[in-house]
């Protein structure tokens, strides 16, 4: 009887570590995207195009391939209607397949380090914030950003686990 009580207990334990193995693996954070996924368009000077008045508060994750690795952006729509486009990946994080954010209870969360942004300050600089554009032209309706800084970031993208098409 008594050896009955350890195997079990074993087998218990052996599952409960199973249980918390597979949690960390899998980042211990499951939710589903919010929002649409979309390739880039770019135009004659290689900018990629966001028309103004397709974005709203539903965040529009795009996807920018250059020497075929995916780098993500968000774009979206804040309380004052101002449209905020950032880079897609946590600048604490650095080169981790989950350093990337996803709108979960109407607050952006960095599927690694869980820090929680507001929509309103998603382009604020710090630590674990996405990474800010430099280069953005607002014109008619319009926003083209430039890919020279998303050029220079594609290493930190290689295995990067982002919403992709």
């Amino acid at each position: 009887m008594k050896k009955l009580v350890i195997l079990i207990l074993i087998a218990v334990l052996v599952f409960v570590g199973f249980i918390n193995i597979m949690w960390y693996l899998l980042g211990g954070n499951v939710y589903s995207l919010v929002g649409s996924v979309e390739n880039a368009i770019l135009d004659s000077n290689g900018g990629i195009i966001i028309n103004e008045e397709d974005i709203t508060e539903v965040p529009t994750y795009i996807v920018y391939r250059t020497k075929g690795i995916a780098i993500g952006l968000i774009a979206i729509r804040n309380s004052e209607g101002k449209v905020l486009v950032v880079i897609n990946k946590c600048n604490s994080c650095e080169d981790s397949p989950n350093s990337y954010y996803i709108l979960k209870d109407k607050k952006f969360q960095c599927k690694l380090c869980s820090n929680k942004i507001a929509i309103d300050d998603l382009d604020k600089d710090g630590d674990c914030y996405p990474i800010k554009v430099e280069e953005r032209k607002d014109e008619d309706g319009q926003i083209i950003i430039g890919t020279k800084q998303l050029k220079d970031l594609k290493d930190r993208f290689k295995n990067w686990g982002g919403p992709t098409i």
